[in-house]
Parts: C-alpha cells; sequence; structure tokens
C-alpha cells in the first residue's frame, strides 16, 4: 500500500473514533436484574432446585457473564454479572439471553431469591415453597 492510502486509512479511523488498540476490550458492568426468573423445583432430589435467569440485551456489546449464587438461611442471592465489550461495533438488535444455576441441598420450607440490579441492590424477585 502506498504511504498516501495508509495515511487516509489512518485520519478516517480517527475521525470515526475507532481506536485500534483498545478493539475487544472487555469490562464486567455489574449485574443485571433478568426480565424473567423461573425456578424449577423437579430437579434432581426433592432438595435442588435449578433457576432460570430469561432476559434482554439492548444490542450485541452486551454478553452474559458469570452468574454467582450464594445461600444464607432460606434467602438465596443472585449476581447476574453482565459483560459489556467496548470499542467495537455492535449488532445493533435485541440480544436474548438464558442461564440456568442448580441450588442443591434445600431446606424444606418457605425460600426467597433476590437478584442484584444494576445500582448494587438486592432486589426480592420471587418466592417458592420447597416440600
Amino acid at each position: 500500500m502506498s504511504k498516501t492510502l495508509l495515511r487516509t486509512l489512518a485520519i478516517a479511523f480517527v475521525s470515526l473514533g475507532i481506536n485500534l488498540n483498545s478493539y475487544g476490550q472487555t469490562e464486567i458492568i455489574g449485574s443485571r436484574l433478568p426480565s424473567e426468573l423461573v425456578v424449577d423445583k423437579n430437579y434432581g432430589n426433592h432438595e435442588d432446585v435449578q433457576i432460570t435467569l430469561n432476559g434482554i440485551f439492548p444490542n450485541g456489546c452486551y454478553q452474559k457473564g458469570e452468574t454467582l449464587v450464594e445461600k444464607v438461611g432460606n434467602e438465596i442471592f443472585i449476581k447476574n454479572r453482565v459483560v459489556f465489550h467496548k470499542d467495537t461495533m455492535c449488532t445493533m438488535a435485541l440480544i436474548p439471553y438464558s442461564d440456568s444455576i442448580q441450588i442443591h441441598n434445600l431446606e424444606i420450607g418457605k425460600h426467597i431469591v433476590f437478584v442484584k440490579d444494576k445500582f448494587g441492590n438486592y432486589q426480592q424477585i420471587k418466592s417458592f415453597i420447597l416440600n
């Protein structure tokens, strides 16, 4: 390629705001509330449940991250982590996601499920009873 063409491409990248050094970087932007949370009480043993988180991302720059779970007594705390790909070209379409987690050795009785929101607060989403 000629020097003129390379210089023109470099100017085009700069004017479009494309930073080639940070292309593809990701960052975890915290937890998000799912649009739906389903509890399957017929999973495995009678003291096990499967919880499915369903949601929609606004575009292709978002990706489902790791789901973290903590049990405290009869309360279940979930961090539904989301990853954001910055400085990239993104699909401009709604992107559905689904993630299932298994929780074992729950005691008989009422259980309450909380999910951490984007502000860092846990919101009560659902409760269920194991017989």
